[in-house]
């Protein structure tokens, strides 16, 4: 990731964390400075924090209501060459495109502008609200390492956001048990290799 992508150290300082990229939240879930997990503690980051295009992986759809039109504004300024007609129909809104080419920069090692771009598509999509697109952006936030420790957490504001936009709670309900087993699987595998685990696993429930 490029320096102009992270997340800025100073607020990981004022939150008491672990400023390493290796290290992987909403008003509902925040960090102490020892790495525990406090309902009460704030979500550290605001919009001010990064550009509309690096919100997907700083911010909880309850912080980006009311802003939808500014990442909507963003994509709507980018043209992106050799794209393809997928890539194009994400940009102009469209979910199962918005879904397909986020799902294509999987696995996600290095978080560049091209990366940005598709899951800010796919953020647009999930705000309206869509709730595949929600499904998508905690399946892909919740196995990324991200660049600051409330990636857990964040995923998992997805889950939640999306099971209450569901059209078919039942079916969400069983793809969200299986995401949230994946992604306990993920950070109990990060826990036996030590340098990449996220201490916000307790998000996920059990």
């Amino acid at each position: 990731m490029t320096r102009s992508t992270k997340v800025p150290e100073h607020k990981l300082r004022q939150q008491g964390c672990p400023t390493n990229s290796g290290a992987s939240g909403s008003r509902l879930v925040g960090a102490s400075p020892k790495g525990e997990w406090s309902p009460s503690t704030p979500w550290p980051f605001s919009i001010e924090d990064g550009t509309p295009l690096a919100w997907w992986r700083l911010l909880p759809p309850d912080l980006l209501r009311g802003s939808e039109h500014l990442v909507r504004n963003t994509l709507n300024e980018i043209a992106v060459l050799r794209g393809g007609d997928e890539f194009c129909a994400a940009l102009r809104g469209d979910a199962a495109s918005a879904i397909g080419v986020a799902l294509a920069a999987m696995p996600i090692e290095d978080i560049e502008l091209r990366v940005d771009i598709a899951m800010s598509t796919l953020l647009s999509t999930a705000l309206e609200p869509n709730a595949s697109s929600a499904l998508v952006m905690a399946q892909i936030i919740g196995l990324t390492n991200l660049d600051h420790p409330f990636g857990a957490a964040l995923a998992s504001s997805w889950l939640d956001f999306g099971r209450h936009h569901s059209a078919d709670l039942q079916k969400f309900v069983e793809a969200e048990v299986v995401l949230r087993t994946a992604f306990r699987q993920r950070h109990d595998d990060d826990a036996r290799h030590p340098g990449g685990v996220d201490p916000g696993v307790e998000a996920f429930g059990q």
